[in-house]
C-alpha cells in the first residue's frame, strides 16, 4: 500500500486528534504544576509580558504597515513604467528606462527588508516581533515577485496585455492566503464568521502549545541535573561531554518537537482559514496528508502548500525551463528555501549559525536522491517522522545553546558571525571567563537595551531569570549574578549543567 496517498484518513479527523491531545497536553501539565508548586506556572509571563506588551504590539504593526505601504508604492511605480514604456517603444532609450525602473525596484524592495529590521534593532523588539516581522517580510517579497512578475508579463507580450492593476486587487492579493498570482480568484457567496472565528481559537491555541512544549519539552534539559552528575562519575569533559549532553537533549526533544511539527501544520491551516473565511477565499488544499508522506520530497510538496505552489511555480518551473534537470531545480528551491528560513532564524535570534540552512541543504544532498530506496513505504514514513521531529528538537537545542552562551559568555569579537559557544569551548571554567577564577564574587553582566547578542531572546532586560538558586535581575545598565558558578568547559551554556531541578532554572 503506498503510503502517500493518505490511507484513507481524512484531515479534519487528524487535526481534530491533535486538538484533543494539545488540550490533554496542557491540562497534564497544569495538574503537575499544581501538585509540585501548588499553582500553575506552564509559562513564565514576564516572558510573554515582553513579548506581547503593547508597545512591543503597537511598534511591529507600524513596521508590518511600512512593509506593505512599500508594494503599493511598488504598484505605482509600475503604472508609470507601464505607461513611460508606451511612449518609448521605438525610441533609444527604451532600454535605460526598463533598466532604470528595475533597479528602483530591487532597491525599494531591499529596503523593506533591511529598514523595518534596522528599526527592529533600535527599539529593541524582543525575538518574537522580530520573528514575525521577518515572515511578513518573506511573505510580502514573495506576493510582491508574483504580483509584478504577472503584471510586467502582461505589459511585455505582443500585443500587451491588459491586467487588473488597480490597489483595490493588490490589497486583496496581498490578504487573500495565497501567493499565486491570478487576475480574479472564486470567491465563497458569504462569509462564515462563526468558521473564521473557530479557526481564530485554533490558532491561539496551537500556538500556546507549541510555545509550551518548546519550553517545557525541549529546553526542560537544559536544567537537568542528573546528567552532569553522570557526566562527572564518568569523567567526561571537552567534546565528548558535549555530545553526549546534546545527544541526550535531542533524545528527549524529540516528542516536543513532533508536538512542533503537528502544532505547525495545525497553525499554519487555522490562520489561512481565518482569512480565507473573512476574504470569501475558497477554503481548498489548506490540508494535505503530510503525516503519510513516504519521502521528505512528498512531505516538502504537502508540509506547506502555499509556499510550495509559490516555489513550484516561480523556480521550479521556470528552472525546467530553461533547461535544468528535475534533481538540479529541486536542490536550488530547497538552497532558495533554507536562505530565507536562516534569514528569519539569524535576524530574529542576532546571530547567524547556518544549522537550519545545513540541515536544508544536507536534506536535499542525501534524503531526497533516496539512497535507501524508502520511497514509497512504510518505512519511508517513519523515517520521514522520526527524523523530523528529531530535527527539529536538534534546532531547538543547538539555537538555544548559542542563545545562551550568548547571554553569559564574554565576547572574544565583535562578530556576529563568530559563535560564541565555541569561544568559550577553550576555557576550563565559565567563571574563569568572567571573574578570573573567582567563583563567589558578584559578577555584572552588561545587557544595554540595544544588544541583541544578551538578552532579547529571554527578554532579561525586563525581568529576573534564577539559575540554580541563583537569581539574574536588572540592576542599573547590567544584570547581576550572585552564586557559584558551574564548570565550563565545554561548548554549551552552564543551562546544561545546572545542578537544581528545572523548577528552579526557569527560563520560560
Amino acid at each position: 500500500m503506498e503510503v502517500g496517498g493518505g490511507l484513507g484518513v481524512n484531515p479534519v479527523t487528524v487535526y481534530s486528534g491533535a486538538l484533543v491531545c494539545a488540550a490533554a497536553y496542557l491540562v497534564n501539565l497544569g495538574i503537575d504544576d499544581l501538585r509540585e508548586h501548588g499553582r500553575v506556572s506552564i509559562l513564565h509571563w514576564p516572558l510573554l509580558a515582553r513579548s506581547f506588551s503593547g508597545a512591543t504590539l503597537v511598534q511591529l504593526f507600524l513596521l508590518w504597515i511600512s512593509c506593505n505601504i512599500v508594494l503599493v508604492v511598488a504598484n505605482g511605480g509600475f503604472r508609470l513604467w507601464r505607461s513611460g514604456r508606451a511612449a518609448l517603444l521605438k525610441n533609444g532609450t527604451l532600454y535605460l528606462w526598463n533598466y532604470g525602473w528595475l533597479l528602483a525596484g530591487v532597491a525599494l524592495h531591499t529596503a523593506m527588508v533591511v529598514v523595518p529590521s534596522w528599526v527592529g534593532y533600535q527599539v529593541d523588539l524582543p525575538a518574537s516581533a522580530m520573528c514575525a516581522l521577518c515572515f511578513e517580510q518573506v511573505r510580502l517579497l514573495m506576493k510582491s515577485y508574483a504580483y509584478l512578475r504577472e503584471h510586467v508579463k502582461g505589459a511585455l507580450a505582443l500585443p500587451p496585455q491588459d491586467t487588473d492593476d488597480s490597489l483595490g486587487h493588490l490589497v486583496y492579493f496581498l490578504f487573500a492566503p495565497t501567493l499565486v498570482y491570478r487576475d480574479s480568484y472564486e470567491r465563497t457567496p458569504r462569509v462564515r464568521f462563526g468558521v473564521a472565528v473557530a479557526h481564530g481559537a485554533v490558532f491561539l491555541l496551537t500556538v500556546f502549545t507549541m510555545v509550551v512544549a518548546a519550553g517545557r519539552g525541549a529546553l526542560r534539559p537544559f536544567c537537568g541535573g542528573e546528567d552532569a552528575v553522570l557526566l562527572d562519575a564518568w569523567g567526561l569533559s571537552g567534546p565528548p561531554r558535549l555530545a553526549f549532553q546534546l545527544g541526550v537533549i535531542v533524545v528527549r526533544a524529540t516528542p516536543a518537537g513532533a508536538v512542533i511539527a503537528v502544532g505547525t501544520a495545525l497553525a499554519m491551516h487555522s490562520w489561512h482559514t481565518v482569512f480565507a473565511e473573512l476574504l470569501r477565499y475558497p477554503s481548498i488544499g489548506f490540508t494535505k496528508p503530510w503525516w503519510n508522506a513516504p519521502s521528505y520530497t512528498v512531505f516538502f510538496r504537502h508540509w506547506n502548500m502555499f509556499v510550495k505552489a509559490w516555489l513550484y511555480t516561480y523556480v521550479f518551473k521556470e528552472l525546467l525551463t530553461r533547461g535544468h534537470s528535475s534533481t538540479a531545480a529541486k536542490m536550488i528551491t530547497i538552497v532558495l528555501s533554507a536562505f530565507w528560513h536562516e534569514y528569519i532564524l539569524a535576524v530574529s535570534l542576532g546571530y547567524i549559525i547556518p544549522y537550519c540552512a545545513l540541515t536544508y541543504v544536507c536534506t536535499a544532498a542525501i534524503v531526497i536522491p533516496d539512497p535507501l530506496g524508502l520511497q514509497k513505504n512504510l518505512r519511508g514514513n517513519i523515517f520521514v517522522l522520526l527524523t523530523l521531529s528529531g530535527g527539529i528538537a536538534s534546532l531547538i537545542a543547538f539555537y538555544f545553546a548559542e542563545s545562551t552562551a550568548r547571554l553569559h559568555c564574554r565576547a572574544t569579537s565583535a562578530s556576529i558571525i563568530v559563535q560564541r559557544s565555541e569561544s568559550a569551548h577553550s576555557k576550563k571554567r565559565f567563571a574563569d571567563s568572567v571573574t578570573s577564577g573567582r567563583q563567589n564574587e558578584n559578577i555584572t553582566r552588561t545587557a544595554t537595551p540595544s544588544n541583541r547578542s544578551s538578552g532579547p531572546l529571554l527578554g532579561l532586560q525586563n525581568y529576573s531569570v534564577r539559575i540554580n538558586g541563583s537569581m539574574l535581575a536588572p540592576s542599573g545598565a547590567g544584570l547581576h549574578l550572585r552564586n557559584r558558578m558551574l564548570a565550563w568547559d565545554i561548548f554549551v551554556p552552564q543551562s546544561l549543567t545546572c545542578e537544581q531541578p528545572f523548577k528552579n532554572c526557569t527560563f520560560l
